[in-house]
């Protein structure tokens, strides 16, 4: 009975990360049908290799940020695209480095704030700027 709470403990103490990977693929190779019919029937096994080196992931994540770019392009750079100035200015428009300037400044500032409200304390190197808030200050903090 003690191994049972030693490993409940290992699994759910410091070491989650790595063990409910572990425990999902032992679950699903072993307890699901997917992972059954997977090992034993060859078509099935053909057709999710053939699913997975299949590229139509790529392709439809190329399509939504070409779309989401261009978007985005069009939306800050919309001065200069009706000025129809030339591709380095619509490159380097106004409202584009507005953007990765702001976004320059607060990537830090936010970065700190979710490492804080993650539940670890805010360090910068080996040194300690602020240290781990109680439960309560995190929440209100997050909302």
């Amino acid at each position: 009975m003690d191994f049972l709470w030693d490993s409940f403990q290992w699994a759910f103490g410091p070491q989650w990360r790595w063990s409910v990977p572990i425990a999902l693929w032992l679950f699903l190779f072993f307890v699901s049908p997917w992972g059954k019919s997977l090992a034993g029937d060859d078509a099935d096994r053909k057709r999710w290799i053939g699913f997975l080196t299949q590229d139509r992931g790529k392709r439809r994540y190329h399509r939504v940020m070409t779309r989401l770019l261009d978007a985005v392009d069009t939306r800050l750079s919309g001065p200069e695209i009706e000025a129809d100035k030339s591709d380095s200015a619509k490159a380097w428009s106004l409202g584009l480095l507005d953007l990765m300037m702001l976004l320059a400044v607060a990537y830090p500032i936010l970065s700190f704030v979710a490492q804080w409200i993650a539940g670890s304390p805010l360090r910068f190197g080996g040194v300690e700027l602020v240290p781990m808030g109680s439960q309560n200050a995190r929440l209100f903090m997050g909302i």
